[in-house]
């Protein structure tokens, strides 16, 4: 942890360096890489960022969180900092209702100190996809990117899918279908099952299917 101060406290000075180019230039950074040069070789830190930014306390505290999970095997001689990622940024004022774009920003800023602390690929959003498969009706996509509007499912979808497990046939009491699944012939994953709405004992309400003359459970409604 210690040596993560002492790096930030060297680079904060290039980082408020680049605030003020950036603010000449009206622009920002949606990323930016601190190599850490030893005696024989060199280590690269990138900092990734939700949206475009240029204030040097944000990036510091972004950079921080990256710095802290770094193990150094040598010291550090110098350090050089580099930003290629540039995007347009006007400063915005508050509106008569509020600032939505501020609200945005804050969210963005969240996303954006999770991905530094827990990596990229551990925090994202998720979306439909044009796929009748249950399993494959999803997809991931940047935070806040999903537009309900873009797939809709064509019956009952339950909010908590399950991996499919076998069901006695008395175990339930059927409400609503079937409805009928047919799809992924041309990708070698094939399913064709009839869908239903069921009762279980304990009222709890559950999305199952047969297939092959066998009941299988494959979500509960909340």
């Amino acid at each position: 942890m210690a040596h993560a101060e002492a790096l930030l406290f060297a680079a904060r000075r290039l980082l408020v360096q680049l605030e003020g180019l950036l603010a000449a230039r009206q622009a920002g950074v949606r990323s930016f890489t601190l190599t850490l040069i030893h005696e024989e070789q060199e280590s690269e830190v990138e900092v990734g960022l939700a949206s475009a930014a240029r204030d040097a306390e944000r990036l510091a505290r972004l950079l921080h969180e990256k710095l802290s999970a770094l193990q150094l095997a040598r010291p550090v001689e110098a350090i050089r900092l580099e930003a290629r990622d540039f995007a347009p940024l006007v400063e915005r004022s508050a509106g008569m209702f509020g600032d939505a774009g501020a609200e945005a920003e804050d969210w963005a800023r969240l996303v954006e100190r999770l991905r530094a602390r827990l990596g990229h690929e551990a925090v994202s959003g998720l979306a439909t996809h044009p796929d009748h498969r249950p399993e494959h009706a999803w997809r991931r996509v940047e935070p806040g990117e999903w537009d309900p509007r873009e797939f809709r499912q064509p019956g009952p979808r339950p909010s908590w899918l399950l991996e499919p497990r076998r069901i006695p046939e008395n175990s339930f009491r059927l409400l609503a279908g079937p409805e009928r699944i047919e799809s992924g012939w041309w990708d070698g994953d094939e399913a064709s099952r009839d869908y239903f709405v069921a009762r279980f004992a304990g009222d709890s309400l559950a999305w199952i299917y047969r297939e092959a003359g066998e009941w299988f459970l494959h979500g509960l409604f909340a």
